[in-house]
């Protein structure tokens, strides 16, 4: 090795390392593409810590298959359905969003959010609101296509009128 090679990686090494009398000259890493040369000329790198998982995955939910979220939601449902018998539309409608929010597979809040839609948009004559009254009203049916007075309320929607 040289000397100007050599006063160049002291140089670096100080500068790097910070004035410590410590700082270790090392040998300039030659990589060597030949079988031949000995396992001591090549590099070797440290291997690396395998990766930590940071967050704990949690068994996913499946909504359909939760009896405790089926059970909250009816709980709302019961809640609503006491608020809309003595009008409390406004109440009841916030219980019901949060059932079909927690478990969104029980007909009766999308029947029951859907008449509070129906009362409010006939008495103000808000279209939006007649419109989001039919689509609860056909979401309950997709639920449970049985039930009468689904079908009931949808024909509101269907039947036309002679002017």
């Amino acid at each position: 090795m040289d000397l100007s090679r050599l006063y160049i990686i002291v140089i670096g090494s100080i500068v790097l390392g910070g004035c410590s009398s410590s700082a270790q000259i090392r040998k300039p890493a030659q990589i060597s593409s030949s079988p031949q040369e000995s396992q001591e000329s090549r590099i070797v790198l440290p291997k690396s810590p395998p990766a930590k998982k940071i967050l704990k995955k949690e068994p996913r939910r499946i909504p359909e298959t939760d009896p405790q979220l089926a059970i909250v939601a009816q709980q709302k449902i019961k809640k609503a359905k006491k608020l809309y018998s003595t009008g409390q539309y406004d109440e009841a409608e916030r219980l019901l969003k949060e059932s079909i929010t927690i478990f969104p597979f029980l007909a009766q809040a999308q029947l029951t959010l859907g008449k509070i839609f129906l009362i409010k948009g006939s008495a103000a004559r808000d279209i939006a609101l007649l419109n989001s009254a039919r689509l609860m009203f056909e979401m309950a049916r997709a639920i449970d296509p049985g039930q009468a007075e689904i079908q009931t309320l949808l024909e509101l929607f269907t039947v036309q009128y002679p002017e």
